[in-house]
């Protein structure tokens, strides 16, 4: 996983970045063991990727997708359900203003 997310860091162009984001998301959903999860990510995906274009705000610089996402990846390595919980949250929140912000 620790791979997957310094894809994120070293990708180049906000197309990039985001698809790098996604594939951490998918790795994170097979870490849970829940095949349902892993089936609601990948759906979700399938919906998100062909509108990425005009959501790609949180993933122009690359540095800050990755210290956003780090969080997140490091509270799962830990198995610390509190500190993934909240870091999903802090993620998701951030994410979703960014994108947000970007449409209007």
């Amino acid at each position: 996983m620790a791979g997957l997310l310094d894809s994120v860091r070293k990708a180049e162009g906000a197309d990039a970045v985001q698809l790098a984001d996604a594939e951490v998301h998918r790795a994170l959903a097979r870490a849970t063991g829940n095949r349902v999860y892993v089936l609601l990510t990948n759906t979700l995906f399938n919906a998100y990727l062909p509108v990425r274009a005009a959501l790609a705000g949180p993933f122009t610089d690359p540095d800050v997708a990755h210290a956003r996402l780090a969080p997140l990846v490091e509270a799962v390595r830990t198995r610390d359900r509190d500190a993934a919980r909240a870091a999903s949250e802090d993620y998701l929140t951030a994410t979703a203003r960014i994108m947000l912000d970007g449409l209007g």
